[in-house]
This record gives C-alpha cells, structure tokens and sequence, in this order.
C-alpha cells in the first residue's frame, strides 16, 4: 500500500507504451530522409510541420541518419542537410528505367493472367535491344537480341519513327551476321514491320506468345508467353491481348 492507502501497481506489471511498428518506423525514416533531400537545410521544425510526423519520431529518425553518416545538424542554426557521400551512393547507384515503372501495370497484368513469362525489352543503346525486366529466373542475361529473328524485338520496331528505325536498324547492321543484313537490306524486314504495324501485336502461330508495342513508348515491347499450353489458355491470352493493345486508345497504360 502506498502512504495515500492507494495500491501501487508494480513497476514490471505497468503498461508499457506502445513500441512503434518495425514497418512503421522504417517507413518514417525512409520520410524523413526524403524531406532532408528535399527541403533540406531545414530545422527539425519545419520538418514537423511538413511531414506531419511527430517530433519524437522525426527526431529519432534524424538521429539515426546522423549515426549513419547520411544526415548532419549545422552548428549555428542547427538545419539538417545531407552529408556529401549520400549523393556520390545514389548518384552511381544502379536504378529501374522509367519505361519499366511505366509499364509496369501492364506487364503485371499479364503476368498475373496464368501460366505464362513475361519480358519487357528496349533499346539500351543505338541498335542494341535487350531484355530488361522479366519474370524468368535465369532472364536478365544482357544479351542483344536480334532485331530481325526476335518476336520481342521486332515488336519494339512497330512504333519507332523511321528515322530512329533507319538508325537503330543501321547500328545493328554492324554487328549482324550475312542473313540478317540481307533480309534487311533486301527491304523484306521493311515490309515485315508494315505489315505487323497494322496488327499492333507479334504472335506466334499458334497463339501461345504475344509480343505487343505500346504507342506511348515507341522502342519499348513485352512479350508474354505459355509455358503450360493449351488451346484455351491461348483463346484466352489473344483475348487478353487484343484487350489491352485497344484499351490504349481510351488512355489507359
């Protein structure tokens, strides 16, 4: 009993205040960094009042980033800016292209349609097109594909302006070998991407992969095709396909 006759609950048996959540925390420092990056110099003040976020919770973040070396307080008027060596990590860093975040419902979409792969590829360089993101394990080889023989590259061509075709289609001339430069220079890939712009779509001829080009990002192609076949997996992949390369027009991705 305590000396007001009231019963003290024991130290060990107190509620504890409610410990932020991992996820939380680290989603708060994640905020807190990019409002330094972006606001920064600014005083643990107007961070608060930015971020909306608690002051403690801003404070610990803070204190952490300076631990991490990422973060420093100037002395006078004690605003946080970030130290020189976050801006050498990030500016050498390895990051996603925008096509690939822009494409990325689609290429969703129709990864998540059944048992199939899906790749998106571009052009990386002047007649170089590559694979760069897909859903193979073993897909991220770095490899030029051909622009003549590949359905994924081939649909990439479909919307390119033929200046940057003549470009691309030259450069890979280079480095092709004899077959290659002659369907080219014979005008027979020329006709092959007239003839496959009209259909918008790179099919295999019995509907089991689709190699489709979005108008948006000309250069830019998926492909998505079965790895467990059947005829009405296929009826219903040309059925998602042909939805997708119409619903472009009403603005979709």
């Amino acid at each position: 009993m305590s000396h007001q006759g009231k019963v003290e609950t024991p130290v060990s048996a107190r509620p504890s205040p409610v410990a932020e959540a991992p996820d939380s925390t680290a989603l708060r420092l994640l905020e807190v960094l990019e409002g330094v990056c972006r606001l920064g110099p600014v005083t643990l003040a107007d961070l608060v009042a930015r971020l909306e976020i608690p002051r403690g919770a801003v404070w610990r973040a803070l204190d952490a980033l300076r631990q991490k070396g990422w973060v420093r307080m100037r002395h006078g008027d004690k605003a946080f800016e970030l130290c020189a060596p976050v801006a050498g990590l990030f500016a050498h860093a390895h990051v996603s292209r925008p096509e690939v975040e822009a494409l990325m419902p689609v290429f969703t979409r129709l990864a998540d349609s059944g048992p199939v792969h899906v790749d998106l590829g571009l052009f990386t360089a002047r007649g170089e097109f590559r694979v760069v993101e897909t859903t193979r394990k073993q897909g991220y080889s770095d490899q030029a594909l051909s622009l003549t023989d590949e359905d994924i590259a081939l649909a990439a061509q479909l919307h390119l302006v033929p200046a940057d075709l003549v470009r691309h289609l030259t450069a890979f001339m280079e480095r092709a070998g004899a077959e290659e430069r002659q369907v080219i220079s014979s005008g027979d890939h020329a006709r092959t991407i007239r003839r496959l712009r009209q259909q918008g779509v790179v099919w295999h001829d019995d509907g089991s992969s689709a190699a489709l080009a979005r108008r948006g990002w000309p250069g830019v192609s998926l492909r998505v095709e079965l790895w467990r076949y059947s005829r009405s997996r296929a009826d219903a992949l040309r059925d998602l396909v042909t939805e997708i390369v119409a619903t472009e027009g009403d603005g979709q991705t």
